[in-house]
C-alpha cells in the first residue's frame, strides 16, 4: 500500500498493486502537508497545517491519537527506524520529539532560525537531520527516552 494527502485535508491510502483506493482518512481541520508510516507497518503518522500530528492504525483507519504543541503549521513528519518516536517540523521553528505510544512529547529541538522544510531518521546511531528554510542542515542525536510529557 501507498498514502497520499493534499489540500483536501485527507489522506488517502492505496493498494500499490491496482491503485484502487482502499481507504479514506479524515480527521484534519487543514490541508496534510506530510505523511510518514512506520518501519514496523502498524502506523501512519500525519502532519498538518492545523498544527497537529496524527497517529492512524493502518489495518482499520482508525485515529488513535492527536498531538498538540506545535503553535504553526506542522510541514514534515518523520518516524524513527525503532517505530517508537515521531518527529515533528514546523513553521513554528521547533522540532517536536513524541512518544508514539502514549502521545507524549518528550523533546522540542529549536537550533533552526526559521521552517523545519525536511526530517529524516537514520537506520542506526538514533540520528535525525533537519533542514530549515534558515538554509541549514542540522544534525541531531537522541535517545528514546520513555517518560512523561515535559511541563
Amino acid at each position: 500500500m501507498f498514502a497520499s494527502s493534499g489540500g483536501d485535508n485527507k489522506i488517502k491510502i492505496w493498494n500499490v498493486n491496482n491503485f484502487q483506493l482502499l481507504k479514506s482518512l479524515t480527521g484534519h481541520k487543514n490541508a496534510v502537508r506530510s505523511i510518514a508510516f512506520t518501519p514496523d507497518g502498524k502506523y501512519l503518522v500525519s502532519g498538518s497545517w492545523d498544527k497537529t500530528v496524527k497517529i492512524w492504525e493502518l489495518t482499520s483507519g482508525k485515529l488513535i491519537n492527536t498531538l498538540e504543541g506545535h503553535t504553526n503549521r506542522v510541514v514534515t513528519v518523520a518516524v524513527s527506524q525503532d517505530s517508537r518516536t515521531i518527529f515533528s517540523g514546523s513553521i513554528d521553528k521547533s522540532i517536536k520529539i513524541w512518544n508514539i505510544e502514549n502521545g507524549k512529547l518528550i523533546d522540542t529541538l529549536d537550533r533552526h532560525s526559521n521552517w523545519i522544510l525536511a526530517l529524516a531518521s537514520s537506520l542506526q546511531d538514533n540520528l535525525l537531520v533537519s533542514g530549515g528554510k534558515d538554509r541549514s542542515i542540522e544534525l541531531w542525536q537522541y535517545k528514546y527516552i520513555d517518560r512523561e510529557s515535559r511541563d
